[in-house]
């Protein structure tokens, strides 16, 4: 049996130990990520589209320090058949050769989620899955150019741990820290909540929610509103993992689905067209009239 070790190298590090999630689901405590959502069948697909954006982003926005190891260390797995498999998808995963060439060490994994229509990206090093999905949906809303097809909604996720109550609550003290209870200079932020659950039944909407709030506390002068937060806090339960993750800009970029994205940028070039219309037949009209005049 190995011994277990923590891990504290995805999404900016963190005290928790490594602990084997149930379940028939990849997905681990103790990493840093992206949920993404597709339509059923297109998994492989959107993987292939989003991933790539990824790549261009992650090398533009958090480059790999020269001294980058991939530090993954989860447990030894006791079935050594599984062990060697997961070693074998891992040299398939972890290295990426680009265009000239150039192999270089993958920061973005898939990982199995077992389910349909949610695919989990792992990040490593210094990728901030937050910032990486605000940047992408900021860029498509601003752009207007569509980039994707199959490609719904993302979720960053700063830290997954296991979905039972005390963990949850040890994750959150750790991921609210820094957003609500700075040392100094800490602002007093309108907040909202929003837990989603997935294939879970151990703890329901109202004890996340309440624990949640619990731990902002009101010490700050920070308060709960639905409507004009400042931050979003996600709590995503996905079966036996919970992930956390505190953002903005979350309704203007339609709760980072970029598929809605897509759509509100048709809408609203659709609606600059027909308000374009009146005004430029008013600015016609008097040169239309102006040849009648010259023609009589």
């Amino acid at each position: 049996m190995g011994q277990k070790r923590g891990n504290s190298s995805a999404g900016g590090g963190g005290n928790f130990k490594r602990r084997k999630a149930p379940g028939n689901s990849s997905l681990q405590p103790a990493t840093s990520g992206i949920f993404v959502t597709c339509p059923r069948g297109k998994e492989r697909n959107c993987f292939n589209e989003i991933s790539g954006i990824m790549d261009e982003y992650v090398e533009r926005l958090f480059p790999a320090p020269e001294d980058f190891e991939d530090s993954d260390e989860d447990e030894e797995d006791d079935d050594i058949e599984a062990s060697i498999q997961k070693e074998l998808a891992g040299m398939k995963e972890k290295v990426r050769v680009k265009k000239d060439g150039t192999k270089i060490k993958r920061r973005l994994n898939k990982v199995d989620t077992g389910a349909d229509c949610v695919l989990y990206i792992q990040t490593r090093g210094n990728i901030e899955p937050v910032q990486l999905v605000h940047d992408i949906c900021a860029d498509a809303s601003s752009s207007g150019i569509k980039r994707t097809r199959y490609t719904q909604r993302l979720t960053p996720i700063t830290r997954t741990g296991i979905a039972e109550p005390q963990p949850l609550y040890d994750l959150a003290k750790e991921i609210l820290a820094p957003h609500f209870h700075k040392d100094e200079g800490q602002e007093p932020l309108k907040y909202a909540i929003r837990p989603s659950f997935r294939n879970h039944t151990k703890m329901n909407r109202d004890e996340v929610i309440k624990m949640i709030a619990g731990i902002v506390g009101h010490e700050h002068g920070h308060k709960v509103d639905l409507k004009n937060y400042d931050v979003l806090i996600i709590v995503e339960v996905f079966k036996n993992i919970v992930g956390m993750s505190v953002v903005r800009d979350f309704d203007t970029l339609k709760g980072f689905n970029i598929d809605q994205i897509h759509q509100a940028n048709i809408k609203k070039s659709q609606e600059e067209k027909e308000t374009a219309k009146p005004v430029r037949a008013a600015e016609e009209a008097p040169v239309q009239e102006e040849e009648k005049e010259e023609s009589a």
